[in-house]
């Protein structure tokens, strides 16, 4: 499970990152002013599907912020990473009202109307 957030704002321009070599789909920019905004995200990557960084939450614990871009939304989904013992017994499984979740979508409350 994932925790997703869709937004519109014009304070980012996608059209000024750097080309996605997998697919033409934009998200780093909303991944760069999340981390110059105090989220600890790693230098964001491409992928086939957008951009994504990872972050070091509380414990050790791991998560993915994947982003994109499409029609004029962004939208930003949060990941619990589990170990495969985890997936197996079904331990630390992703909630709704997870925490580090809940904290990124406060940061991007600072750019605009956030819906989940």
């Amino acid at each position: 499970m994932s925790v997703t957030f869709r937004l519109r704002t014009s304070l980012l321009d996608a059209g000024k990152e750097r080309t996605n070599p997998h697919n033409p789909i934009a998200g780093e920019s909303i991944l760069l002013w999340l981390a110059e905004a105090g989220v600890a995200l790693s230098r964001p990557e491409p992928e086939d599907w957008g951009w994504y960084s990872t972050l070091e939450w509380t414990a050790g614990r791991r998560y993915m912020v994947g982003a994109s871009f499409d029609d004029g939304e962004w939208t930003v989904q949060v990941e619990k990473i589990r170990s495969a013992r985890e997936k197996l017994f079904g331990q630390a499984k992703m909630s709704s009202d997870d925490a580090c979740a809940a904290h990124i979508g406060e940061v991007l409350r600072r750019l605009g109307e956030v819906s989940r």
